[in-house]
C-alpha cells in the first residue's frame, strides 16, 4: 500500500532561510508535496506593479532549486503579498496602492504568465497544451482587468 500523501498547502521560503534543508526535514517526516507562496522579500523594493516580477522570479527560483534537491512536487502561488498594501497606501494613498497591487496581479505582459507557461511546459505536457493554457490564462487575466 502506498503511503498517504501529506500536502502542505502554504509555505514560504526565503533566499536567506533553511529552504532545502527544511524541506528535507519535511520530507523525512512524511511530507510528499507542497505549495510555495511568494513572500515580500526584503531585497525587492515595491514601488509599482512591474516590481513584483522580481519577487515572482525569486519564488520560482527557490521552487526550482528545491525540486532538484528533494524530488518533491512543489507547486507555486505568486502574487502581491496582501500586507504590502499597508506600506504602499502610506506611501502613495490607498487608491494608488490598490492600483499597484492589481497591476502586480493582472499585468498581462508580466513575467508571471511566462513563468506559468514555462512551468506547464516543464511538466511533460505537449507543447500545444502549454500554449493553449498560456493563451487561456492571458485572456482570462485580460478579461478580469478590463471588464
Amino acid at each position: 500500500m502506498d503511503p498517504l500523501p501529506v500536502y502542505d498547502n502554504h509555505i514560504h521560503m526565503s533566499p536567506h532561510g533553511r529552504n532545502v534543508d527544511a524541506l528535507r526535514d519535511y520530507k523525512a517526516a512524511g511530507g510528499t508535496a507542497l505549495t510555495l507562496v511568494t513572500l515580500p522579500y526584503p531585497e525587492v523594493h515595491i514601488e509599482d506593479g512591474p516590481d513584483f516580477a522580481r519577487s515572482y522570479e525569486i519564488t520560482f527560483d527557490l521552487a526550482h532549486k528545491a525540486r532538484e534537491a528533494t524530488g518533491m512536487e512543489i507547486n507555486v502561488a505568486v502574487g502581491p503579498y496582501p500586507v504590502l498594501l499597508i506600506g504602499l497606501a502610506e506611501a502613495y494613498g490607498l487608491e494608488k496602492a490598490e492600483d499597484i497591487m492589481m497591476e502586480g496581479m493582472l499585468r498581462p505582459e508580466s513575467d508571471c504568465i511566462r513563468y506559468i507557461h514555462n512551468a506547464i511546459s516543464e511538466r511533460v505536457y505537449p507543447q500545444s497544451f502549454a500554449n493553449k493554457t498560456y493563451c487561456k490564462i492571458k485572456n482570462d487575466l485580460h478579461r478580469i482587468k478590463y471588464h
